[in-house]
């Protein structure tokens, strides 16, 4: 049972170096800070359209059945 331990201990580790050296090769050379705000803003308007969108549905559904 140790060895299973240290077996998946090793493999953790070497998990999260990978996704942290991945993590920050994407900030330094794809991502910049402008770009990351851009994509967020973006996101977000995109969410409030849907969530909008997804309102007026309801609440166009009561008025028809009213």
């Amino acid at each position: 049972m140790s060895r299973l331990n240290r077996i998946a201990a090793a493999i953790g580790h070497f998990v999260l170096t990978v996704l942290g050296q991945l993590k920050r090769l994407l900030e330094l050379t794809i991502f910049s800070s402008l770009a990351r705000r851009i994509i967020v803003l973006n996101l977000a308007g995109l969410a409030v359209l849907v969530v909008g969108i997804l309102f007026l549905n309801q609440w166009r559904t009561g008025l028809i059945e009213a």
